[in-house]
């Protein structure tokens, strides 16, 4: 019987597995490994953004169809500020993709959504329709900052080495002759039951 795709491995990651190993392998904790490093600054920043809106609601009640418009102006024109300087304004710059780092950064967004939160309260009296476009231009420009800052703190630290952690000793299929059994030998790999 022909392996079915899930049951192959790489051979970075020992080449051999069982059905069982590899189900394992791509459960919670991996499908949150994934969603939380990618969500974590979107998060923070729809966090920031509804924060915002909820200090201008306060301050100065429901807004009008034009004043909703031109909050969205604002939080665009914050990211897209930041956006053409991240993207080569000032020169290239090399994205940090280390995911562990990106989720301690968003783990201390209380540091960036406090600072926006006090930021447009403090700018709360401003009157008229001039808030509803500066609260969120300066709600995005802060938290984004500052998420960045944060992130380019954690990212200077040492990386773990995995091959300084203890491993299971790899097992072959003829090791593991009980379990379904699948070596990964390049494009086409047997099986044996």
């Amino acid at each position: 019987m022909p392996p079915e795709h899930h049951d192959r491995l790489p051979e970075d990651l020992g080449g051999v597995t069982t059905e069982r190993h590899t189900h394992a392998n791509y459960g919670l904790r991996s499908s949150l490994a994934t969603i939380i490093p990618a969500t974590a600054a979107p998060y923070g920043h729809m966090l920031a953004i509804w924060s915002c809106g909820a200090v201008l609601l306060r301050s100065h009640g429901t807004p009008s169809f034009g004043d909703t418009l031109l909050f969205v102006a604002g939080a665009i024109a914050g990211f897209n500020l930041l956006g053409l300087l991240a993207i080569g304004v000032l020169g290239h710059a090399r994205p940090i993709d280390r995911r562990q780092d990106r989720v301690l950064a968003g783990v201390l967004d209380w540091v960036a959504l406090g600072a926006v939160v006090a930021a447009v309260a403090a700018m709360s009296a401003i009157p008229g329709w001039l808030l509803w476009l500066l609260g969120p231009f300066a709600a995005t420009v802060l938290y984004l900052v500052i998420a960045s800052v944060q992130l380019a703190f954690l990212s200077v630290r040492p990386e773990r080495n995995p091959d300084d952690e203890p491993t299971e000793p790899k097992q072959t299929c003829a090791e593991a002759p009980s379990t379904r059994c699948t070596e990964v030998a390049g494009p086409a790999s047997g099986s044996r039951e």
